[in-house]
């Protein structure tokens, strides 16, 4: 994968309603990036500087938890975006990515997408929606889970103002006050 074809961004859903000269800017500021199967494109707490394109294969992406075996948090394939949050924050990575497959990406750096965004470039925009979007859904599914996991242990007798449920709240007020939009 060396070349860009403006039809293969045309398979990322995000893009779809761009126009063959915006899918053209947006191509110039790609940069192709090819893995084998079980390299870690990033570590979660490393610096993040760029957005990654899958175009082929498929990637891991987990979280550490001290104290116990990594995370899954979800396997993306073909046509999916992913290390979003660091086109967004200079915020060490949130997450690790592996590819589990050999894998076809295409990058977009921090630098890049910024300047395309005060620039006002339909291509930036259309990838700050679509980032948008996937981070109010991820809100939205941790907000059911922490209200399950609230439940879950007032029916298993466990006070409200318990360690735990306290830790929970603490939680809840620092994802809705770091990720506000």
């Amino acid at each position: 994968m060396n070349k860009m074809n403006i039809n293969d961004l045309q398979r990322f859903q995000h893009f779809k309603e761009l126009t063959s000269n915006e899918l053209q800017a947006l191509a110039q500021h790609l940069e192709p990036v090819n893995f084998s199967a079980g390299h870690e494109l990033f570590h979660q707490g490393d610096a993040g500087d760029c957005v990654y394109l899958l175009a082929a294969g498929q990637v891991e992406i987990r979280v550490h938890v001290p104290g116990h075996d990594d995370q899954v948090l979800s396997n993306l394939g073909e046509g999916e975006i992913f290390g979003e949050v660091s086109l967004l924050l200079h915020e060490p990575r949130t997450a690790t990515a592996l590819a589990t497959t050999d894998i076809q990406t295409w990058k977009i750096t921090r630098a890049a997408f910024q300047t395309a965004v005060k620039q006002r470039e339909a291509w930036a925009i259309e990838l700050l929606i679509a980032i948008s979007k996937a981070l109010a859904q991820r809100l939205t599914t941790v907000d059911q889970q922490l209200i399950s996991i609230i439940l879950d242990m007032k029916e298993d007798g466990h006070k409200p103002q318990s360690v735990k449920a306290h830790e929970l709240e603490q939680l809840r007020n620092r994802l809705f006050t770091q990720w506000s939009f």
